[in-house]
């Protein structure tokens, strides 16, 4: 499900990067370089291009590898902030069920209790 979401929004930022070769608001080669490593990782032909782009220019070789460790930087982060929420709400659900439990028993003993009465 990550690899998809990462492709789509590659995909998403190439598609960004076409449109602003065109509109004068977007800059087209940022987001056609921020899409290109993005998909890197899961497209082969994304990968041959930012490699030929390297060889072509070493400033641009400089530049892309700046990019990919900010990217790598905030996957981690994001990675990062979906284990602690993951954890938050497992902890939160046993933490539910736990009380439920503790309610069901409850409800039980009283239960028991009325039908001793009677």
């Amino acid at each position: 499900m990550k690899v998809i979401l990462w492709q789509v929004l590659g995909y998403g930022f190439l598609v960004l990067g076409v449109l602003g070769m065109f509109l004068p608001i977007l800059q087209g080669f940022l987001f056609l370089f921020v899409g290109l490593i993005i998909l890197a990782r899961h497209a082969p032909w994304a990968e041959r291009l930012l490699s030929y782009l390297r060889a072509r220019s070493p400033m641009l070789d400089r530049v892309i590898a700046a990019a990919e460790a900010k990217t790598h930087q905030w996957h981690h982060r994001a990675e990062a902030r979906w284990h602690a929420w993951r954890y938050r709400v497992e902890v939160t659900w046993y933490e539910w069920r736990l009380k439920a439990a503790g309610q069901v028993r409850l409800w039980c003993a009283k239960m028991a209790a009325l039908v001793r009465r009677s």
